[in-house]
């Protein structure tokens, strides 16, 4: 586990500092009126989710492959592929991304439909900096260390810079996908840091769903 979150995460590190050389206007991104969905899990937020990310005039919707790079320049390079595959290849590069995602993602089908083409949560955004509950799946003794993920109760120096990280890669995301229009987000581990994310984003909307069990 430890070499592929170093390599991606390097290799993400990389990527943003070439964003500050090319694209150093993502830093004036504004995030106006972002939507935070949340709730408990099977409450049915991904239904909801993907029902208002249809409404693609309106918001900009991160997904996975997206949440794995956040950062302006491999979106921009995604980009290319996708435009060089439609004109000349006849869309035989799609088919890579969908075989990784039938090959790690087909066994949640029945649970959790994912695809790294697909809208999703943007936690792994958080798996960088090492806060998230996530974590307590790799790991054993997760009651002694679901404490430390609750930002909320960190120090302000530690919700700062967490904070500051993900809001860098919120407004990468929007510059890329969709600068005009309102982020819609969804994450069922908000609760621990919703206070942060207020914030942090005070004009947000948090959305939170109510299942009867």
């Amino acid at each position: 586990i430890l070499p592929t979150w170093l390599g991606f995460a390097n290799l993400v590190r990389v990527a943003q500092a070439v964003d500050e050389k090319l694209y150093p206007e993502y830093r004036d991104q504004p995030i106006d009126r972002p939507v935070f969905m949340f709730a408990n899990a099977r409450s049915g937020t991904t239904m909801l989710h993907r029902l208002m990310a249809l409404d693609e005039e309106r918001f900009a919707t991160i997904k996975l492959y997206q949440t794995i790079f956040p950062t302006v320049s491999i979106e921009k390079l995604f980009g290319k592929a996708r435009e060089v595959d439609s004109k000349y290849l006849g869309g035989t590069l799609q088919a890579i991304p969908d075989f990784l995602s039938r090959t790690f993602f087909g066994g949640w089908k029945d649970v959790h439909p994912m695809g790294l083409d697909k809208p999703e949560e943007d936690e792994c955004l958080f798996v960088y900096p090492l806060h998230t509950p996530t974590l307590t799946l790799l790991l054993p003794f997760s009651e002694e260390l679901g404490e430390d993920f609750f930002l909320d109760r960190k120090p302000r120096a530690v919700r700062d810079a967490v904070m500051g990280y993900y809001e860098s890669c919120l407004k990468r995301f929007m510059y890329a996908n969709g600068p005009t229009k309102r982020l819609l987000n969804k994450n069922v581990f908000t609760g621990p840091r919703l206070m942060t994310l207020h914030e942090r984003f005070p004009d947000a909307v948090f959305l939170y769903l109510v299942r009867h069990p």
